[in-house]
């Protein structure tokens, strides 16, 4: 079994000349309030409880009000059996988990970047978002599941989405599902026949999309961590 745990501390600078030098301080808690539009700390954590289990933890809270928390818990579960894996995890962040001191200057909460006069003002690393790309005010589950028999695999996907927009939700389901066969296991190169099944429900309407694909592709592993 084995376990890691680390903490997170990220200030987030308003756009202004001149430039605080401590925006480029790669040290946790050293900041001062000049410039600062918002302040998130954040947990890392992550356990092995079995060798065949990885289960792992985010929580992440802002400064202006402490109940504004974002967390991420998911499993994945290598090898059960040879050949198939499975992911599980649960996404949510409250509605003012990215939002500025100045509740003027929230841009991320609730509305798309651009939609916003002060475009400069935004959770952002080089005009880059940072944080859920979904944003705040949201819920999210995932689950991913693959099984592998030689060079033949299939693999599907769930994805279910609840976000609050002002007074009104919004729920959103994709399905993804795929079939292939490895043709080069050093680099990952597959012929792909997959399907993508997209629903979105809002009170203006319903929204569905239908998308077949047959694919030539390498898909190689990542190995590092996303977040």
């Amino acid at each position: 079994m084995g376990s890691e745990m680390c903490i997170r501390d990220r200030s987030w600078y308003k756009n202004a000349k001149p430039l605080n030098a401590l925006y480029f301080s790669p040290h946790a808690f050293v900041y001062n309030q000049k410039g600062v539009v918002n302040h998130l700390v954040g947990l890392n954590a992550h356990m092995n409880p079995l060798p065949f289990i990885m289960t792992y933890l985010q929580v992440a809270t802002n400064t202006k009000n402490a109940s504004n928390v974002g967390y991420q818990i998911g499993a994945k579960i290598l090898d059960p059996i040879p050949g198939f894996t499975l992911t599980l995890e649960f996404n949510a962040t409250r509605a003012g988990l990215y939002e500025s001191n100045n509740g003027a200057d929230s841009l991320f909460a609730t509305y798309e970047v651009f939609d916003n006069l002060n475009t400069l003002n935004y959770y952002q690393h080089n005009d880059q978002m940072l944080g859920h790309p979904i944003g705040g005010d949201m819920n999210e589950l995932l689950i991913r599941a693959q099984y592998r028999l030689r060079d033949l695999f299939v693999s599907g996907a769930f994805n279910h989405v609840q976000k609050s927009i002002e007074d009104f939700q919004v729920n959103s389901d994709y399905f993804q599902f795929e079939a292939g066969y490895v043709l080069n296991p050093r680099s990952n190169m597959q012929i792909v026949l997959g399907n993508i099944n997209r629903m979105e429900r809002k009170q203006q309407g319903n929204i569905q999309e239908t998308y077949t694909y047959f694919a030539f592709r390498t898909n190689l592993t990542n190995r590092y961590f996303d977040f």
